[in-house]
């Protein structure tokens, strides 16, 4: 617990100083993303709360992607886990669509019984309005008490959103319902023989009472071949707003 909490300190103050930075150096600076709480359940009966963060920022071509999970897994026995997610990304931009990335992750998932797994890596990207497409190569690490064990990753993810229906009015109070859905394949130990991959799936639909305010439902499908329970869903819904 005490190695989680100072990770999460590291991670806290190297965002002070990405954010410090960017609001330093660059006078105008797109903000993208969202801060959410999740509330979800999945096939083998763990209940999990979720905190989200994801934030998005860009000036004069650069970008920088800034993830942040936290959850708390209980299961029917009232075994209680608490999971983690924090990542963070650099992008440069050849051209207004098309970019390079290089970025570090830390990830601790008990349910996919993932154990301290650092990963570092780089890639590709093509971001459009709706649409932002990346492949990369990534090498892992994952830590188990004093033993740790390296892979290669070759990750695909791509991530499509598209409004359905809109009102708006001259009050403050509009609604916009949207469709989003986010794929990841994840090929491990790519550069050898490829022994097994981990696929996501996660459509959700989003509803949003005002400019920034939104709710919504989300299905997550996931599938890690050669695990002791391969196939593993989630459902839940989420409440949250837009950083503009």
């Amino acid at each position: 617990m005490k190695k989680i909490f100072g990770g999460m300190f590291i991670y806290f103050l190297t965002l002070a100083l990405i954010l410090g930075t960017f609001q330093f150096c660059f006078a105008e600076i797109t903000r993208t993303g969202s801060f959410a709480f999740v509330v979800g359940k999945n096939n083998i009966g763990v209940e999990n709360v979720n905190i989200d963060l994801d934030l998005y920022l860009k000036a004069n071509g650069l970008g920088t992607q800034i993830d942040f999970e936290l959850s708390k897994e209980q299961t029917n026995d009232e075994l209680t886990e608490l999971n983690i997610l924090m990542s963070l990304q650099g992008d440069y931009y050849f051209t207004p669509e098309v970019y390079g990335f290089g970025g570090a992750s830390y990830e601790r998932d008990k349910q996919w019984s993932i154990d301290d797994l650092i990963t570092f890596g780089a890639g590709a990207g093509y971001k459009v309005k709706n649409l932002n497409l990346q492949a990369g190569l990534y090498w892992a690490s994952e830590y188990s008490g004093m033993n740790y064990d390296r892979q290669s990753l070759l990750k695909l993810s791509g991530d499509y959103t598209k409004p359905l229906y809109a009102l708006t009015s001259n009050s403050s109070i509009d609604f916009v319902l949207e469709a989003q859905s986010v794929v990841d394949l994840e090929g491990i130990e790519a550069l050898n023989d490829w022994e097994d991959y981990k696929l996501n799936i996660k459509p959700m639909m989003k509803a949003y009472i005002t400019k920034t305010v939104f709710m919504g439902a989300y299905y997550d499908w996931g599938y890690l071949d050669n695990a002791a329970v391969p196939s593993q869903w989630e459902y839940g819904v989420k409440a949250g707003w837009n950083f503009i």
